[in-house]
């Protein structure tokens, strides 16, 4: 796969140019998916999170772990017992809307 090629190079290149720091590589098919799939390599991999696997992915992680969610949202989450994004996906646009403010 040409993308993982690319990606192993560029860890390589990193850790030789800086004399060994590691690096994370995450690829998806934008910066959102991108940002989770390098938040997956970490510490010191290569993740790719591929379209068709993305609702799956997605659906396990923690409402916290998705960007620009922080703890006060978490915790009003938490309080309608609401913790993982497929969880998430049961509310209704009108909660969002007026108690999260989306």
């Amino acid at each position: 796969h040409v993308v993982s090629e690319i990606a192993e190079k560029l860890r390589r290149e990193i850790f030789q140019v800086t004399g060994g720091c590691t690096a994370s590589i995450g690829c998806g098919s934008n910066q959102f998916l991108s940002r989770l799939a390098t938040k997956q390599a970490k510490p010191d991999g290569y993740f790719h999170l591929e379209d068709s696997k993305v609702l799956d992915f997605i659906g396990k992680l923690n409402v916290s772990d998705l960007p620009s969610v922080g703890w006060s949202t978490t915790k009003i989450l938490k309080e309608k017992g609401i913790q993982t994004c497929f969880e998430l996906r049961k509310l209704s646009q009108k909660f969002l809307a007026q108690d999260l403010k989306l």
